[in-house]
């Protein structure tokens, strides 16, 4: 049994992808086509850019642009 959790006001994009135990808390916002590894996080208010990647069990707690791939918690770019 594989669950994830959108928050309220929470926003994803188009081609976005959640995978197993990814929690995407309120007003998150995942932009188009960002791929979500298994057990990420989003923390409120935090913002993913379009086609970005976060990596398995990583914490974004802020911002992470565009096309850029990161990892670990809190989540930064590799």
């Amino acid at each position: 049994n594989s669950k994830s959790g959108v928050g309220h006001d929470a926003k994803i994009g188009s081609w976005t992808t959640l995978s197993s135990f990814c929690d995407v808390t309120g007003h998150a916002k995942l932009g188009e086509g960002v791929f979500f590894s298994s057990s990420a996080v989003a923390m409120p208010k935090s913002k993913i850019g379009d086609w970005a990647v976060v990596g398995a069990n990583s914490g974004v707690v802020a911002k992470v642009s565009e096309n850029s791939t990161v990892y670990g918690n809190p989540a930064v770019k590799m």
